[in-house]
């Protein structure tokens, strides 16, 4: 039945689009998210009870939860049914001040301020770095790196994927290539504090942060869901010809951890010179 209402007609109306009924019971549940009848880890009602409530079958049902799961509004856990995503987020804090976090561990150093503990599966390897880390580092096409990669864990929750890559004309013969046995901890010697015991000291980093869909491989490694994205961070060390030193590409997933830049600046500025 259409609605005149003022200053219409039937014939000038546009009848609106027909909603499908998995369209109804995806955003009947969104709403009751929203507003709070299911909370943060609350079990939804089983898909036979929701079959049951807006009498429609498993298929259509299942097609509506799937589309949650995508917005990135439910989880399944597996045996156990469907559960609203938790909106808890772990602060993963980076500061660019004279504090050391810059140079030394920030994985380490972290979760020592938080007082957390964490695990990761380090491995070392000598290879060819993808395309965008050979431009950031200068490399030619056959110049390889020292590639460090790291899946760190809390509480045996993966958060985020580390890579380090250090030009193999720099990095070889330097404890960069020994095989990794355990993660990076804050009171180990942080790769660019060897470089300036080398002689290759960093002058200034360059961080490139964005946000992006997962490749099938970090899909795989941090145990994502459908709909998660993840945050990028990319940075670049410089010694102070511009030479690049370093590049450190970090992957963390959006949900489960909040990106906090802290700048602090070692003066009062000057308005005046302005």
């Amino acid at each position: 039945m259409i609605n005149e209402g003022e200053g219409g007609s039937p014939s000038s109306m546009v009848p609106p689009p027909k909603v499908t009924k998995q369209t109804a019971i995806f955003g009947a549940l969104s709403r009751e998210i929203a507003e709070g009848t299911y909370t943060p880890d609350t079990q939804l009602p089983t898909e036979a009870q929701l079959c049951e409530r807006f009498g429609v079958s498993r298929i259509t049902v299942q097609g509506a939860l799937n589309r949650l799961a995508t917005a990135g509004l439910i989880k399944s856990v597996h045996g156990h049914g469907w559960f609203v995503r938790s909106e808890q987020r772990r602060r993963y804090v980076l500061t660019f001040d004279q504090s050391g976090w810059a140079t030394r561990g920030v994985w380490g150093m972290w979760l020592q301020a938080q007082g957390l503990v964490g695990s990761c599966s380090p491995t070392v390897t000598t290879d060819l770095p993808p395309r965008h880390i050979a431009e950031h580092l200068r490399l030619g096409p056959e110049e390889k790196c020292v590639i460090r990669r790291e899946l760190r864990s809390i509480d045996g929750e993966p958060v985020m994927i580390y890579t380090g890559y250090w030009p193999l004309a720099l990095a070889d013969e330097t404890p960069f290539v020994r095989v990794a046995t355990r993660c990076a901890a804050a009171e180990d010697e942080a790769p660019l504090d060897i470089m300036a015991g080398l002689g290759h000291a960093s002058a200034t980093e360059e961080d490139l942060i964005g946000a992006r869909m997962p490749y099938p491989h970090e899909v795989e490694d941090l145990k994502l869901l459908r709909g998660v994205s993840v945050i990028t961070k990319c940075q670049i060390a410089f010694d102070a010809h511009g030479n690049p030193l370093q590049c450190v590409d970090d992957v963390m997933v959006a949900e489960r951890v909040s990106l906090v830049v802290e700048s602090r600046p070692t003066a009062p500025f000057d308005l005046e010179e302005f």
